[in-house]
């Protein structure tokens, strides 16, 4: 197994979107109930916006929408691409819309999980393969 570390360049988050929105919480020493009441204030609605809610999505239970990203990251003082890029999601929305533009994308993602698996890949060695593929074919 290649354990070679891959370039800055693709590096991937070490720490989860709950994890990170913790711990920039915390940098700047508020409490999850006091997190819940500025983002209420930045909502400008009377909706009701929950600690509970904040701890679900510090424990990885729960995801924000995308007006709530814009939110969180205003409040905790942080660029939305910068919060954005700890979403451990998956992209479903754009390998949808890649597949449509052409459908062999469907069967090259199905490919790529099963190479994924069969040769039990972690995802630096899998952007390893890809940046080495596209360098080769420069």
């Amino acid at each position: 197994m290649n354990t070679t570390r891959i370039s800055l360049a693709y590096s991937l988050p070490t720490q989860t979107l709950g994890s990170f929105i913790k711990s920039k919480r915390q940098e700047k020493k508020l409490s999850i109930r006091q997190l819940a009441e500025a983002v209420k204030e930045e909502k400008k609605t009377d909706t009701p916006f929950s600690p509970g809610f904040l701890s679900e999505i510090e424990n990885g239970r729960r995801f924000p929408s995308d007006i709530l990203f814009s939110i969180l990251a205003k409040v905790l003082g942080v660029d939305e691409t910068t919060l954005r890029s700890f979403d451990q999601r998956m992209p479903s929305d754009e390998l949808k819309e890649l597949q449509q533009i052409n459908p062999q994308f469907g069967f090259a993602f199905r490919r790529a999980v099963e190479i994924i698996r069969e040769d039990n890949l972690t995802p630096n060695e899998l952007l390893e393969r890809l940046h080495n593929s596209n360098a080769n074919n420069v």
